[in-house]
């Protein structure tokens, strides 16, 4: 994925406006229509568009894990993931349905569709001491 990152000009493991940014502004200017008959414009054009589709399966995925849209806001982003948080908190040394492997996979979610870096760690023993950071 990470040459996927570098086909839309972003360092890996950018935010997904960043990603959204980046790909709408190769692609108005490698666009077929404003580059007619120059096929290295419109090879460049499929280029960008199968890299913002592998970034963009990869945000979708995440959005699924998280119960956002694509669309939703960092506020929007983190309720979720606060919420996510506090069931893990309630539930951690119980049955659960929740798994370390999980929560991992939630914070890693959060980190990307956020741009944030504020988790405590990338670990499940994070939300151990979770206090509603």
């Amino acid at each position: 994925m990470e040459d996927a990152y570098k086909i839309l000009n972003l360092p890996a493991g950018a935010d997904r406006m960043a990603v959204r940014e980046a790909y709408y502004t190769l692609a108005k200017k490698y666009h077929p229509d404003r580059n007619v008959g120059d096929k290295e414009a419109e090879e460049r054009f499929r280029e960008v568009n199968n890299a913002y589709t592998q970034v963009s399966k990869a945000i979708l995925r995440y959005c699924d894990l998280l119960g956002v849209t694509s669309n939703s806001s960092n506020a929007e982003i983190g309720r979720a993931y606060t919420i996510i948080c506090e069931k893990y908190k309630a539930n951690k040394g119980k049955t659960s349905q929740i798994s370390e492997d999980y929560m991992r996979e939630v914070d890693i979610a959060y980190r990307f569709l956020s741009g944030s870096t504020k988790t405590k760690k990338t670990s499940a023993d994070a939300y151990d001491a979770y206090d509603g950071w």
